[in-house]
């Protein structure tokens, strides 16, 4: 008996020093992951062609050789798909919204790749994966690494999904406190859209109830991309507001014009917990606005000094203008913030008075700054006018108002559009 108590003791010691020298080195190669390869030698138009190894089993390769090697908060993957060698490197870069993803920066150091995405993901049910069917398969996995490539002489796409068993992330998480970079894991997360077209391009106009003194219009600019069997949408919807006041015979008032952004964010469509989803987006920006007033006859323009001006109503949340400057309100930063500023800097506007047959009229312009974009919800620019009557006699007066700007797409800037928004409004002058 006391024979077996000591082999017991000394077996356990074994393992133990296995255990900690396995941990020690965080070599988490072929004994810690199960790699499973899939290459897609054409990519279609929208990337319906992808799928995943349920629909697309003929893209799965075994000639593939694939190591991972966790060092302090990086990450290494080497290798081979098909004959060709890589060696990955990253370093953590953000957590994703829900912290279920733990995104890398990431390169090839042969230069044979050009790397798409590269994440520690776990909550597997909720992340797009091509091995979606051999993980429903292997339920016991907990974590898988996810690193989709490009050879660069290529327009194919290698699908790289290396499963474990092991909460390697929860781990990750806790030890090196990943921040969360909202601009930055929702840019890397869209890394689909640089390799194929969006699947459905929204374009629809809905012209609210006007509430009182003010009418606006909201236009739906979002789009839908295909990802690994999963339809996610970028949702970008902004408003194009004029609030005008009535006035009083010989009296003054002040106009508000200004585009707002009223919904912003990613969401799959296909399942309301993916790692995808977050109450934001970076993808879809509106710049280059230019705001156009044009008052009706005898109502003049007048100049006044900048003032700061903050209202917290639908018509004006979030913001702060006065004749010819602004001061819109941004809360974005990071090395993914793509030109977007804490603060827009003051931007003079034009203002011109001239005479026609209809009696003396003025025109006014606001040009958003260079280097500035609206993408969150809540975000805005514009411009407040001041107007007086000069006509001393009750009346209603048309005004118009136009704005150009133009929808960019941060990451295929060929799909960026130019648009403009015109229309017409009435002073009740009394």
């Amino acid at each position: 008996m006391r024979k077996f108590c000591i082999a017991v003791f000394v077996c356990i010691l074994l393992f133990a020093s296995f255990t900690s020298a396995y941990a020690a080195t965080s070599d988490l190669g072929a004994d810690g992951f199960n790699a499973n390869v899939a290459y897609i030698p054409y990519i279609d138009e929208i990337g319906s062609n992808i799928g995943t190894d349920a629909t697309n089993s003929s893209a799965i390769t075994e000639n593939h050789d694939v190591n991972i090697k966790f060092d302090s908060d990086s990450l290494q993957i080497t290798g081979s798909v098909l004959g060709k060698e890589f060696n990955v490197c990253g370093n953590i870069l953000t957590a994703n919204e829900n912290g279920n993803s733990v995104i890398f920066e990431a390169h090839d150091k042969y230069n044979n790749y050009e790397v798409a995405f590269c994440a520690l993901e776990r909550d597997l049910d909720n992340t797009p994966l091509f091995f979606e069917n051999y993980f429903d398969n292997n339920r016991d996995y907990k974590n898988v690494v996810k690193l989709y490539i490009r050879p660069c002489d290529e327009k194919s796409l290698i699908f790289v999904e290396a499963f474990s068993k092991n909460d390697i992330e929860k781990g990750f998480l806790t030890q090196y406190k990943v921040p969360y970079d909202g601009v930055a894991a929702n840019i890397n997360q869209a890394w689909f859209i640089n390799y194929y077209d969006a699947v459905m391009d929204y374009s629809k106009i809905d012209t609210p109830q006007p509430t009182a003194n003010t009418t606006h219009v909201t236009r739906d600019y979002s789009k839908s991309y295909m990802v690994l069997g999963e339809q996610v949408r970028y949702t970008f919807k902004v408003s194009f507001y004029c609030t005008l006041p009535d006035i009083t015979t010989n009296g003054d008032g002040t106009a508000d014009v200004f585009v707002y952004v009223d919904e912003s964010n990613t969401k799959s469509l296909d399942n309301a917990n993916s790692s995808l989803n977050s109450d934001e987006q970076h993808v879809l920006a509106l710049e280059q606005c230019n705001i156009q007033y044009k008052s009706g006859p005898y109502i003049i323009l007048t100049a006044q000094e900048p003032v700061r001006r903050m209202n917290g109503s639908k018509s004006a949340v979030d913001r702060s203008v006065s004749f010819g400057y602004s001061y819109g309100l941004f809360s974005v930063g990071g090395s993914y913030s793509f030109n977007q500023s804490d603060e827009i800097s003051t931007d003079k506007v034009f203002f011109t008075q001239y005479t026609s047959k209809e009696g003396t009229m003025s025109t006014e312009s606001g040009r958003m700054p260079n280097n500035t974009s609206l993408s969150k919800s809540g975000h805005t620019y514009g411009i407040a006018i001041d107007f007086l009557d000069m006509k001393g006699t009750a009346r209603y007066v048309s005004v118009g108002v136009r704005m150009d700007f133009k929808i960019t797409n941060q990451l295929k800037l060929s799909e960026s559009k130019t648009d403009s928004y015109v229309n017409s409004y009435s002073i009740r002058v009394k």
